[in-house]
Formats: C-alpha cells, structure tokens, sequence
C-alpha cells in the first residue's frame, strides 16, 4: 500500500506557490510603485521562450547528435558551464538592445527579468509540481490501495478490476518513487526557484547596464561570468559531485552571495558614473 505525505503535499503547495503566486505579487507591487509596464514582463517571457525552446534545445540536439553528453563529460561541461551562458548573455544583451526605450529603466529592467524567470519556473518546476500534486493526491483518494499486474496482463485484468485502482508494475513503481520522496526535497524545489529568480535578476541587471553605458564589454563580461558560476550548483548535483546536502546548500548560498554582490558593485559603478557624468 502506498502512504503519501501530507507534508509532501504542503511542501508542493509551497512550490506552486513560489511559481505561480509570488511572481503575480512581486508584479503587482512594482507595477504599482515603479514605471514597469505588463508589456515588458511579456517581453521577459517571450525571450525566454525563444531562447530556450527556439535555441538551447535544437543546441542541446546538435551537441548531443556529435557527442553524446550522457556519456560524454567534457561535452556535458563545455554545454553547462559555457554554451548555455553565452547563450544567455547573448539572447539577453540583444534583446534588451532591440526593445531599447521600452527598457530604459531600472524598474522595467527588472521587470523584465520579472517575466523571464517567472516562464522559467512555470515550465521548469511549477507544471512539474501541479503533476506530482495531482498524482499524489489521486493515490491518497484511493487510500494508496492498488491491483498491481504486469503490461502483458493489463487488458485481460481490466475487465475485472476497477480502472482506477489497476496499475502497471512500471506505473506502481514510479508512484511508490514519488510518495517515498521526503517533504524536504520538495522544498529544496521551491528555494531553488527562489534563489533563480535573485539570482537571474541579477544578472540581467547586470546585461541592463552594459547596454545602458558606452564600452560595456567589461560588464556583459561580468555577467557571462555571472551566469556561468550560476550553473555551478547545478553542475555539482546532477554530477554527484558533492553528495553531502549541507555542502551542496552552503555552495549554492555561495553563489547567490558572490552574484549578487558582483551586481550590487557593478551598479554602484553605474550610478557613480552617471552622477560624474
């Protein structure tokens, strides 16, 4: 018999918190209270789709039709640490160039990257959590209680069993997966989310700036290089490369100290300048 969490659920409720409510709130304060406009959050949206599902995935196709990265790991590192923030950088950097006075100041700038990381989290975490949270709820309906056969017998037992309480060995097995995952893992989710949001902000505060002022290189190279130490946390998780989670935390912490103060200085060089000037 399967158990589910009711602190599973709580955990996923917070998620889908993070992704869907938290992005509406924040929207709702900085349209009241700065010059941001709704049309430039759609802009960080539309930039995010063209670059993740118009550019990185037919990359990710071509890299992994010459060099498998599943089992390559230099091609899996040069894609993670280099292709995907140059990518970014890029996107980013003539995007903002292209929209020009639609995102001329610091509020819409933000609000840009507002709308750019709010369709990051929905496609990435927040569709995945309103399917765990279906799915877990739908097994605590049933009381966890399931006819477990294999594909080969599945129509024949069919007729004789309710639907909704037959499974697949496969299926049971991906359900017993889900429900035996702590609370706590769902929760690292939703600050993981959190810390995207800060820390892609971040660095496409940074991207503002050096379309903002003339001779911009040394910023747009700060933020690549921004944007490459954000992909460190991930690098280390899906490599297995550091297995304690307090250390993982702690490098993950790291990084969102060192990005957001290599933006809080890049600013201030701004705002120096722009008072000189």
């Amino acid at each position: 018999m399967l158990h589910v969490s009711l602190g599973a659920l709580a955990a996923l409720i917070f998620v889908m918190l993070v992704c869907f409510i938290l992005p509406i709130a924040i929207y709702y304060v900085m349209y009241r209270f700065s010059d941001s406009r709704f049309k430039t959050f759609g802009k960080g949206i539309a930039v995010y789709f063209v670059l993740r599902f118009v550019i990185e995935i037919p990359v990710n196709v071509i890299i992994n039709h010459y060099a498998d990265m599943s089992k390559n790991m230099t091609a899996y590192l040069l894609y993670l640490l280099l292709v995907c923030p140059l990518i970014f950088t890029g996107i980013n950097f003539v995007a903002i160039k292209f929209f020009g006075r639609e995102i001329s100041s610091t509020g819409n700038s933000l609000m840009y990257s507002l709308g750019y990381t709010t369709f990051q989290n929905v496609v990435e975490v927040g569709l995945v959590s309103v399917m765990y949270f279906i799915t877990l709820q739908g097994i605590r309906s049933v009381g966890g209680n399931y006819v477990v056969v294999s594909e080969a017998d599945y129509v024949s037992a069919s007729n004789a069993v309710s639907a909704s309480n037959l499974v697949t060995d496969s299926i049971y097995a991906e359900m017993q997966e889900l429900c035996n995952m702590p609370a706590l893992y769902f929760l690292s989710m939703a600050f993981e989310r959190l810390w995207t949001i800060v820390v892609y902000s971040a660095v496409i505060l940074v991207i503002w700036l050096a379309v903002k002022k003339r001779g911009a290189l040394p910023l747009l190279f700060a933020a690549f290089a921004m944007r490459i130490l954000a992909g460190v946390p991930m690098m280390l998780g899906e490599l297995d490369i550091v297995s304690n989670k307090w250390i993982s935390a702690a490098v993950t912490a790291g990084t969102l100290v060192v990005i957001c103060a290599a933006a809080a200085v890049c600013w201030r060089k701004f705002i120096d300048r722009e008072n000189k000037a």
